[in-house]
């Protein structure tokens, strides 16, 4: 992937674009949270003049209703004529089949004791304990939904994103971001909100110091692991991929 979003005219925007892998299950969308269901995820993007630039949503509905297609598609699955609140509903249907499959952790952890190295399995109880990644990443999609600070990123000056405060408008949400899933986690290169982290190695490297400098989420502190727990964790955060994302049927900059 690449390191931030492209949008209208090549434009490089400021933040990389997120999985859509289980949005289905985050209660709120974008890195920083401003919309609150799919639907209005899919909306933003199309009207936003720096991504899509679709100048209005009745340009849109009409353009396609200029596809005959179209119009006898959107008539049977909604019972209507194509508006700009079907088309956003037909997106976010189809994001609602982008689930995940079951990784070697989910197999593992059903009781195929075999499923995890000894390796993955050092970097699973490392996981939950030493390195503290639970404390955020946790339940079924490996996230807590909410926003945490992590300091300065590389590359980053001190003009830093404003992340959640920009919605928010509170001091303790200045330049925290919604907390990724880790399903799939390996294969989501580059990570962080910018994309500024080239690898999963070093993003470990990246808390083992303790984040970047400057505010940060009380927890966020230097870890202490060694070469080969890192290494160990490395191996365990592989374990959470599935074969390839299952969808039923049948890229938006979607910050």
């Amino acid at each position: 992937m690449r390191p931030r979003a492209i949008g209208i005219r090549h434009m490089v925007l400021a933040r990389r674009t997120p999985s859509v892998l289980n949005a289905a299950y985050n209660p709120l969308q974008f890195w920083d949270g401003r919309a609150n269901s799919l639907e209005k995820q899919a909306a933003e993007p199309l009207l936003s003049s720096r991504e899509m630039a679709v100048p209005d949503e009745n340009w849109l509905v009409n353009r396609l209703r200029q596809i005959p297609d179209y119009n006898r598609q959107f008539v049977q699955a909604f019972g209507g004529p194509i508006s700009f609140v079907r088309i956003t509903s037909a997106i976010a249907a189809f994001e609602r089949t982008l689930i995940t499959p079951d990784s070697p952790f989910d197999i593992y952890i059903r009781g195929a004791k075999n499923a995890l190295t000894i390796r993955q399995k050092r970097g699973l109880i490392l996981f939950f304990g030493k390195a503290s990644c639970s404390q955020c990443h946790n339940g079924p999609n490996f996230s807590d939904n909410k926003f945490h600070a992590l300091g300065r990123l590389p590359g980053e000056d001190k003009t830093q994103d404003l992340g959640r405060y920009a919605i928010s408008k509170k001091m303790a949400d200045r330049g925290a971001f919604k907390t990724p899933s880790l399903r799939n986690v390996a294969g989501h290169t580059p990570y962080m909100h910018n994309g500024s982290i080239a690898t999963l190695s070093e993003v470990i490297a990246f808390y083992n110091r303790g984040g970047g400098a400057g505010k940060k989420s009380d927890l966020i502190h230097p870890l202490n692991l060694t070469a080969n727990e890192q290494e160990d964790l490395l191996s365990f955060l592989g374990s959470l991929t599935g074969t390839q994302p299952k969808v039923e049927r049948s890229d938006s900059p979607h910050q």
